[in-house]
């Protein structure tokens, strides 16, 4: 018997079947350059590059779009910290002018002891409250040029607050400008935080 003018013999049995080739055909491969192929593994290649290309743009503005967000969401938290610490620091020297104004109305009126830098006990509370209020928000300004611009404003309260120690009340004039202070002040902390944190 011979398949494809190969001979190999065949033997018909009941249980067990047994395939003995005695002779092998040759191999021959005659065939050009593979042009195909390699035209295949090139689009390949290209496409592949496109598709990790494309991956790796889409990585770097995801990351670049997370960076965006985090530094918006740290802003946004450092402006409400700002605007708490001002509003914070306006209340507290409004209350301390107001304390020093009722105390030398109704309370001791020794303006010596002031001299010498020694406030009384009701008056101790609102000045360390202004003070903290005070470093609370500097410490949260940056030392930039709109930091300085805050700061300054910060400092005519004070001065401003500081007419109503010297003689114990303020005038009207004295008043206006005080509340000018405040006003300067807050519109101040806003400009501050549209300019440095939007």
């Amino acid at each position: 018997m011979t398949w494809q003018n190969v001979p190999y013999a065949f033997e018909k049995t009941t249980g067990e079947l047994t395939l003995v080739i005695e002779k092998l055909p040759p191999i021959e491969i005659s065939s050009s350059f593979p042009f195909e192929t390699l035209i295949t593994a090139l689009a390949g290649v290209i496409a592949a590059g496109i598709t990790g290309w494309v991956a790796y743009r889409a990585i770097k503005e995801n990351f670049a779009l997370a960076t965006l967000q985090a530094h918006l969401n740290t802003n946004k938290e450092l402006a409400q910290q700002i605007r708490f610490a001002g509003a914070e620091h306006v209340t507290d020297v409004i209350m301390l002018a107001s304390t020093f104004e009722q105390w030398h109305l109704v309370g001791n009126k020794n303006m010596d002891i002031l001299a010498k830098g020694v406030f009384p006990e009701e008056i101790q509370v609102p000045i360390k409250a202004a003070e903290i209020s005070k470093n609370k928000l500097l410490l949260l300004i940056r030392p930039d040029e709109e930091g300085c611009k805050l700061i300054t404003l910060t400092a005519d309260l004070q001065k401003a607050l500081k007419v109503c120690f010297t003689k114990g009340y303020f005038t009207p004039e004295e008043k206006k400008s005080f509340v000018d202070a405040q006003n300067a002040f807050i519109f101040g902390c806003h400009e501050y935080i549209n300019q440095s944190l939007s």
